[in-house]
């Protein structure tokens, strides 16, 4: 049996410190969720970015074919009509 005087005693609020701590490990978790989340939709979005940056680039190639295709055409058509007036 207890003889002393528990209300003199210095006792800490518990409560108020396990609240404190669960209100902690409650905002933690929900940071952790949303930096998952966020991962999750810019991997998605990489994946999406690296794609187009793709499809870009064969579009660039295919132009950049073109082009050149054009200035040939264009400098041959040139020395041809040259040469008619040459003759």
């Amino acid at each position: 049996m207890l003889r002393t005087n528990l209300s003199t005693r210095p006792f800490y609020n518990t409560r108020v410190v396990r609240a404190a701590l669960l209100a902690l490990v409650v905002v933690a978790a929900g940071l952790t969720i949303y930096n998952a989340v966020r991962i999750v939709a810019l991997l998605s979005s990489q994946s999406t970015l690296g794609a187009n940056q793709a499809a870009a680039r064969r579009e660039s190639e295919r132009l950049a074919a073109g082009r050149r295709r054009l200035v040939v055409a264009c400098v041959a058509g040139h020395h041809d009509h040259r040469a008619g007036w040459d003759h």
